[in-house]
């Protein structure tokens, strides 16, 4: 892997965490084509200190996978927020206590929102952004475990602060103090209409999201990804080892031969296996038109409860060959993790009614081999068998 698909794959690269790395990508970026392709073609800025090598992969479109994965709640990223603040004053390698933290933010946030650190789920919040912040290295545990804190608000934990949580946040060109939610930073981003914009908002959508849908709202970015297409797949190849896909209404990057950049379906874990064998199931169901029917769009929609029926028949039809979890996991549970994990990938959204499938199901899909499904109808028999057996027993004690 490439110093410019590491850069890409990660949210900084730390010298203090990964030499290696950092020094292969320090060597990589004095290629002045790379520097060309990262500040210009993707438009992104680019950090670099003796401390770490970021990128600032800032988004075209904000989509909803793209928060903290650590995070479950609006208090968190509010948490997260005061703590950078609370170390811009701190000097590298000066240390603090919890309990110090914990008086700034209480003090910091009561114009905002009520803390209560009494409440167990503000102190759970509050473990889950130190606990990110310790991961993403802008914070050393010296002593203490700060996963006491969640049942014991007395816990106090000793922290040093390494100084890269300044690089944290992104650096905004103009003030952001009239901005009310995500699509005011998402305007202000998009409003150049030049073509260099353009160029740069397509290959931002195609590096940051598992497929790039067009619309009426971005008719000029799918004009550019028709009209460029040799140019795009010419970069793409050229830096990231990947080809560019297009049909009539999305494109996306896929990653045959080489190593994908950042997170990808699918792996090899058991809830991308399940969904390849839902792809598939939708992919040969869309091909009878009696069965599923093709928007123009490429979008087929369909009930919840059909999509759910669809999900069901996959988990009945194959669960013998899954590990435990998911061959004991509740219905109900079920769907909603495979829904998540679609929705997560852009392969499907929902409303209070029904459910968008979008052409990126469909790109991945799968069966296993003739010889698994041998196993899995003798498994059926089996069974089957013994239960006629169990049943003919229990009759025949009852008779």
């Amino acid at each position: 892997m490439n110093g410019l698909e590491m850069l890409l794959g990660q949210y900084w690269i730390i010298r203090n965490e990964n030499k290696e790395q950092y020094y292969q990508v320090k060597k990589e970026l004095s290629d002045k084509n790379t520097l060309k392709f990262i500040q210009e073609v993707l438009g992104w800025k680019l950090i670099h200190t003796e401390q770490l090598i970021k990128i600032e992969k800032c988004p075209a479109h904000a989509k909803a996978f793209m928060g903290i994965q650590e995070f479950t709640e609006v208090r968190d990223y509010c948490f997260l927020c005061a703590l950078l603040i609370f170390l811009e004053d701190k000097e590298e390698s000066s240390q603090f206590l919890l309990s110090e933290l914990i008086h700034y933010i209480e003090m910091v946030m009561k114009e905002y929102m009520e803390v209560d650190w009494t409440v167990y789920n503000q102190r759970k919040s509050l473990v889950r952004v130190l606990q990110y912040a310790e991961k993403m290295y802008m914070l050393k545990n010296y002593e203490g475990n700060v996963s006491n804190y969640s049942n014991e608000a007395s816990s106090e934990v000793l922290y040093e602060n390494t100084g890269v949580s300044r690089y944290f946040a992104t650096n905004f060109s103009s003030s952001i103090k009239n901005m009310n939610d995500w699509k005011d930073f998402e305007n202000e981003n998009n409003n150049d209409q030049k073509i260099e914009k353009t160029s740069q908002t397509v290959f931002q959508d195609l590096i940051t999201s598992p497929a790039m849908y067009w619309n009426d709202d971005n008719g000029k970015e799918a004009m550019y990804v028709k009209s460029k297409r040799q140019f795009i797949q010419r970069e793409v190849m050229h830096y990231l080892k990947a080809s560019l896909l297009v049909n009539s209404h999305n494109a996306s990057i896929v990653y045959v031969d080489a190593q994908p950049v950042g997170d990808f379906h699918p792996r090899t874990n058991m809830i991308s296996e399940i969904v390849l064998l839902v792809s598939q199931w939708i992919h040969e169901a869309a091909m009878d038109k009696r069965k599923m029917s093709l928007n123009e769009d490429e979008t087929i929609i369909i009930s919840k409860e059909r999509f759910q029926d669809i999900l069901l028949k996959v988990k009945m039809e194959y669960q013998e060959l899954w590990t435990k979890e998911y061959r004991e996991i509740q219905n109900e549970k079920f769907v909603s993790i495979v829904k998540e994990y679609m929705k997560k990938w852009m392969m499907i959204d929902e409303n209070d009614e029904e459910i968008v499938i979008y052409p990126a199901c469909v790109l991945t899909g799968g069966n296993y081999t003739k010889d698994v499904e041998e196993k899995i109808h003798e498994r059926k028999m089996e069974n089957e068998s013994n239960w006629v057996c169990e049943f003919l027993a229990i009759c025949g004690r009852r008779f």
